[in-house]
């Protein structure tokens, strides 16, 4: 658990130097070494691209399916068409479904872990190392899991507002709070 000092319900985050590296009143703060916000495309040292394609059937309706991709080749690896992408990290695509959170492994397309309709993540989810945070779907609290496991690492109450924290590179954050923001 995380303590949490409260204010308005705006998230800040501070590194130990006392930097603002997030808010959601404003644009993101480039992240420090070790930290970033993710998106499926994030990972650009990986050979396989993960994406979404729009699947239309008879009656024209379209659907969405993730689809990865061999990054030299073009070759097809894999795809689901009951689940969409959040983020990767660690060779680990994690990806919402119908049933919740999945870990994807990126390059077999085989899942590694679930966790229940009620966890998803927020966007921006943040990384570092092997830890992906995001907000619960209950709006109750952020939590953060690792992405080998689907375990959770810790969580932090938010009292029903939706919140980012920043991580540092072994996953861990500095401090948050909840502040006001000048408008």
């Amino acid at each position: 658990m995380l303590p949490l000092a409260f204010g308005r319900p705006d998230w800040l985050v501070d590194r130990a130097d006392g930097a603002v590296v997030y808010s959601a009143d404003r644009d993101p703060i480039p992240l420090p070494s070790g930290q970033d916000y993710l998106q499926v495309d994030d990972d650009p040292t990986s050979s396989v691209v993960i994406g979404t394609a729009e699947v239309t059937d008879d009656e024209s309706v379209a659907e969405s399916e993730m689809v990865a991709t061999d990054a030299d080749t073009g070759e097809r690896l894999w795809r689901r068409a009951d689940a969409w992408p959040v983020a990767r990290l660690a060779g680990r695509l994690v990806a919402s479904a119908e049933t919740g959170l999945v870990g994807i492994d990126e390059v077999t397309g085989a899942q590694e872990w679930s966790l229940p309709s009620q966890a998803w993540v927020a966007w921006p989810p943040v990384g570092a190392g092997s830890v992906l945070m995001g907000s619960a779907a209950d709006l109750e609290a952020l939590v953060a899991i690792d992405i080998r496991t689907g375990e959770p690492v810790w969580e932090a109450p938010t009292d029903g507002w939706w919140g980012q924290m920043a991580l540092t590179a072994t996953g861990c954050t500095r401090s948050a709070r909840r502040a006001a923001m000048s408008r």
